[in-house]
Order: structure tokens, then C-alpha cells, then sequence
């Protein structure tokens, strides 16, 4: 994951002026990062040692996006799903270490 700035000014670059108001942030972060976005990119790059992908052809790749209402509420179910993930990974990171002890 790259820094917050990085990553926002990527976001803008990638959404027309006209609909960076129908977009959320967060939405767009998630599913750019989604597998399926991934393997979009990957397929679209060019380079045999260092793959890359050119923003005119970033550009041209589909990606889903609902409406606002839509995406603020797959963000908040993906982000609770998160925080139970990162919960339980400490969880076992605990009970690991009381098992080495």
C-alpha cells in the first residue's frame, strides 16, 4: 500500500473531473486494489523484466462502480471485515507467542 497522498492523487487521475463527486475515495482505493482490477492491469502491462502499464491504457480498463450510497456501504462492510481480520491475526499472534513461552 502506498502513503494516503500517493494513492489519492492516483484516484484523480483515474476519475474524470465530472465524476470524482459520484466517487468515494475509499471505493476506488478497494477495488483498484481488488484481484480482479490486478489481473486487468497485469494482463494490459508490457515489459518482461519490470512490468508496466501506461496511463493511457489504465485509463481504458473497466471498473465497476456503483452508486455513492452503494460504495460508502461496501466500503464500511470490507473495512469492518478488516478491522475482525486484523483482530483475530493478533489474536493467534498472542496465543503463538503463549505457546512458545
Amino acid at each position: 500500500m502506498h502513503n494516503g497522498q500517493t494513492s489519492k492523487t492516483l484516484i484523480l487521475d483515474l476519475i474524470s473531473k465530472e465524476d470524482c463527486f459520484l466517487t468515494s475515495n475509499s471505493f476506488i482505493f478497494l477495488a483498484i486494489n481488488s484481484l480482479y482490477f490486478r489481473n486487468a492491469t497485469e494482463r494490459s502491462s508490457t515489459g518482461s523484466t519490470r512490468k508496466r502499464i501506461g496511463l493511457s491504457v489504465l485509463r481504458k480498463l473497466k471498473l465497476f462502480v456503483p452508486e455513492l450510497p452503494e460504495q460508502n456501504r461496501i466500503v464500511s462492510v470490507l473495512e469492518t471485515w478488516d478491522k475482525a481480520i486484523e483482530k483475530l491475526i493478533k489474536k493467534i499472534e498472542v496465543k503463538n507467542k503463549l505457546k512458545k513461552d
